[in-house]
């Protein structure tokens, strides 16, 4: 989806960075295939290409606030923010920020957890990017979007703040099944996701 949309269709940055991601089966728990990104920051070039290809594509978006969630977040948002020329924001779990806080619940794969984010890190009108890893239930990044949501909107109601914000859901990468990773027994698979949260002025 992101190659086709980007033009960036048989780039070879897109397999490199897919091969620098392995796969840790039962982690951590049985049944949950983990997406490791530790192999993907060890390899300087498939990090600076992932970095580089979400600022081409944010570059010139207007966007202000690049969102991270924790952990992984904070490996690529500050970078992406930094070059785009953005505020970044921190999503973190429970009891991690001082001050005013918002929080959000949500469902993970093996589990629920929270999101929090300081109040007024967001402001009306601004347009936000959410970088996360990788998307499994989608669970963490519909919470990130409704914390920016509640911090921008006095009285919005969720469906009007989706259709409002214009979501789309960008990849670097697309995910393999366990039998591709047994059967080539190579680090695989990263799904960098970011969404754009298009208009943010409820």
């Amino acid at each position: 989806m992101f190659a086709a949309e980007n033009g960036l269709k048989g780039d070879p940055r897109l397999k490199a960075i897919s091969e620098a991601i392995r796969v840790v089966p039962h982690f951590p728990k049985r049944g949950i295939m983990f997406q490791d990104i530790t192999t993907l920051l060890l390899n300087h070039k498939a990090f600076k290409d992932t970095v580089d290809i979400f600022v081409d594509r944010y570059r010139d978006m207007d966007i202000s606030v690049v969102a991270g969630i924790e952990a992984r977040g904070f490996m690529f948002g500050p970078s992406i923010a930094l070059a785009i020329g953005a505020k970044f924001v921190p999503l973190r779990k429970p009891r991690k920020l001082p001050g005013e806080v918002i929080s959000e619940d949500y469902v993970l794969e093996y589990g629920t957890d929270c999101l929090e984010m300081h109040v007024g890190a967001v402001k009306p009108g601004e347009r936000a990017v959410v970088i996360d890893d990788i998307v499994a239930t989608g669970g963490t990044l519909s919470a990130a979007i409704r914390l920016l949501e509640t911090d921008t909107a006095e009285e919005s109601k969720e469906k009007r703040a989706r259709r409002e914000l214009g979501l789309r859901l960008q990849s670097v990468a697309e995910h393999r099944s366990i039998y591709e990773v047994d059967r080539s027994a190579k680090l695989i698979d990263l799904r960098s996701r970011c969404i754009v949260l298009r208009h943010l002025s409820l």
